[in-house]
């Protein structure tokens, strides 16, 4: 079993010879119904997602049926170290709640009862005896401003994470989805060996750059491989004439007007919140609907994965 991983780096070709050699054992918390699980398995049909952790019973039977795991319904919370470390597990996938950092709620970030998971995790990291080697985070737009991301980061920072950030969307990738999402990815580095290449806190927010396209600028301003770097020129061209497919194209026409209404959401409650952007949350069968979740957020770990499996 072979990690094939989406993160990258401007050395590309010493990252992806380690990734690619490393073995990839996956613990996804606050799993939902699985769409980064969905998507990893099409990124990395090699890896294996060996625990999953959510609360809400719904999510969990949709999990169970597309992937035939049974998710830990115990608390985010309320995990132990033993709780975690049992698994085994060199990467970490997490899609924390959004609603204590999105625009349309209360804006209470940390405050949030929500966020005790993220924070529970954030505080038991350095605890574990084995920490993982890979971390991965999506959530909304705002949380790059969070007191929330400011713990994670210094926190990654004290452990010698490496860590890359962006605000990206799927119409980037084609995709018709206008859905501007936050994404984290982490390595874990040798243990301390030079003072003067560790990046403190401080010193990551003040030289930190969250990228808004891609591939990274960082990549594209990278001159060690001309071969490399002309795939990335390419696939640079190539994002900027996407083609946007209308909506339509992924949803089967299955459901006559009579039945499509009972699937419609009432006029009064989208008028009722004009301002606010809705998102997609929907309980669907994976192996019934593939081609309706292709719009859908995660769709962007697939891109990273080819561009490392171009590169290696």
């Amino acid at each position: 079993m072979q990690l094939k991983l989406w993160i990258v780096h401007p050395n590309i070709n010493q990252y992806i010879h380690t990734i690619l050699s490393t073995l990839m054992y996956l613990e996804k918390f606050f799993s939902g119904i699985g769409g980064l699980h969905h998507s990893f398995n099409i990124a990395c049909p090699l890896g294996e997602v060996v625990a999953s952790f959510d609360i809400n019973i719904i999510a969990n039977a949709t999990y169970k049926h597309n992937f035939d795991k049974t998710p830990v319904t115990k608390g985010i919370d309320f995990l132990s170290v033993y709780d975690i470390e049992k698994y085994d597990a060199n990467c970490w996938l997490m899609s924390p709640p959004c609603q204590p950092y999105t625009r349309g709620g209360k804006g209470l970030d940390d405050q949030d009862p929500r966020a005790k998971g993220l924070l529970h995790l954030i505080d038991i990291l350095p605890k574990l005896s084995n920490h993982p080697s890979y971390i991965f985070l999506e959530n909304v737009l705002n949380f790059e401003k969070s007191k929330s991301r400011e713990k994670l980061i210094t926190q990654l920072c004290k452990m010698n994470y490496e860590i890359h950030e962006c605000l990206l969307t799927p119409l980037q990738f084609g995709i018709p989805n206008d859905r501007l999402r936050y994404y984290l990815m982490a390595r874990k580095l040798q243990e301390f060996n030079n003072d003067e290449k560790v990046i403190t806190p401080q010193k990551y927010f003040e030289q930190a750059t969250i990228h808004t396209s891609w591939p990274f600028e960082c990549m594209l301003d990278n001159k060690e491989n001309d071969k490399c770097n002309h795939w990335k020129q390419q696939q640079s061209l190539q994002l900027s004439k996407f083609e946007i497919p209308k909506l339509s194209n992924y949803v089967e026409n299955i459901l006559d007007e009579k039945e499509l209404q009972k699937y419609l959401v009432p006029e009064k409650y989208i008028l009722k919140s004009y301002n606010f952007k809705f998102g997609a949350y929907v309980y669907i069968e994976f192996d019934q609907y593939k081609h309706i979740y292709k719009f859908l957020q995660h769709a962007i770990l697939i891109s990273f994965y080819r561009y490392c499996k171009a590169n290696r």
